[in-house]
């Protein structure tokens, strides 16, 4: 069973969370998902039973907050969620495949005979929220930075010019899709498994389909979900954060007053780029309008040890002047280590939002 374990949390999480959590929990470490593994599943008795418990903690909440796209859903009816929160707790959980090793990952075997259609797996309640899950088969174009570091030496040369390279593998993937439902106040939160690099028109595509699902599931239950629901235009709060004081902005896409399209990250964890020399000295120079923006804070897990969840809000630069001109309605939270984390940047959407 923990081998198992293992291997999903490494299919679906960074090895940079997946550090943290370790980290925290005082857990054998080591470099890369493999030599890990390999120190875990080496524990011993108590130990190891411990470790079981708090990596099964880890990986439930990493199904349901883990590498999400997030879009977030009004009710235009009062009373509405309350009649889809009773809607979804009469639901019966049909027997599929993934349902039937649900939390787990599908053999690669098992997920290829699968239609392309979400199933629905689990629900998940607690006091605030009702966690709908779905297993989702998509084709997936996967986007990976490559460290410079990792090219071969004979090879550098020719890579000298470049600042980063990006790896492309296309291939079908198993993802884990959620519809959490809030008991009290607060926006219906879809959030589709959003790994890696993930282009944003497969993502569009990702929340169409649990959309469609969500809609398709009201309606067996008389409720007109489609009319009733309404996503929340995310694009103004771009500017909201760039002009605020809230975590530190690593990333940035902006067009400038004579025309220039601009794309800029920091690499360190805790810089800002509002402080950077260069770009605070060509915002004072030239009137910016920024379409893109990546955010993450620094929380303190435990002495010295910090989480880094981030918000990427992913407009691109035609949505200034196109017919959907400043629509944007998924945003991307990523590098959660708990679910406090996640909660913690969704916290920081609604204060901006009202």
């Amino acid at each position: 069973m923990l081998a198992d374990l293992l291997n999903s949390i490494s299919v679906r999480t960074p090895y940079l969370v997946m550090n943290k959590l370790v980290s925290s929990k005082e857990l054998p470490t080591g470099h890369g998902y493999e030599k890990l593994k390999a120190n875990i599943l080496a524990l011993k008795g108590e130990e190891r039973t411990s470790a079981e418990q708090d990596l099964t903690s880890f990986y439930e909440e990493q199904i349901l907050v883990g590498e999400k796209a997030v879009v977030l859903l009004n009710q235009t009816v009062d009373g509405f969620r309350e009649s889809l929160i009773e809607a979804f707790r009469e639901l019966e959980i049909p027997e599929s495949t993934p349902q039937k090793l649900f939390p787990l990952y599908l053999p690669q075997a098992d997920l290829l005979s699968l239609e392309d259609t979400p199933y629905l797996c689990s629900m998940r309640e607690d006091e605030q929220y009702l966690n709908v899950i779905f297993s989702s088969k998509r084709f997936f174009t996967e986007r990976v930075e490559v460290p410079l570091s990792d090219i071969k030496e004979s090879e550098k040369d020719d890579y000298s010019g470049y600042d980063e390279i990006v790896a492309v593998r296309r291939h079908y993937q198993q993802f884990f899709d959620v519809v959490s439902i809030p008991k009290l106040e607060g926006p219906i939160e879809i959030r589709v498994d959003a790994p890696g690099l993930m282009p944003k028109a497969e993502i569009n595509r990702a929340v169409e389909q649990i959309e469609k699902e969500l809609w398709r599931l009201g309606k067996n239950a008389g409720l007109e979900t489609s009319t009733h629901l309404e996503k929340v235009n995310l694009f103004p709060l771009i500017d909201k954060i760039y002009e605020s004081s809230t975590g530190s902005i690593c990333e940035l896409g902006f067009v400038t007053d004579s025309g220039g399209i601009k794309t800029a990250r920091m690499r360190r964890i805790a810089d800002d780029l509002r402080n950077e020399a260069y770009h605070k000295a060509g915002s004072e120079s030239s009137e910016i309008v920024p379409f893109r923006i990546g955010v993450r804070w620094q929380r303190k897990m435990a002495d010295e040890l910090f989480s880094n969840p981030e918000l990427l809000i992913p407009g691109k630069f035609q949505q200034l002047s196109a017919p959907s001109k400043e629509k944007q309605y998924h945003c991307a939270v990523k590098r959660c280590v708990s679910l406090e984390d996640y909660r913690f940047v969704l916290d920081k959407i609604s204060q901006l939002i009202n």
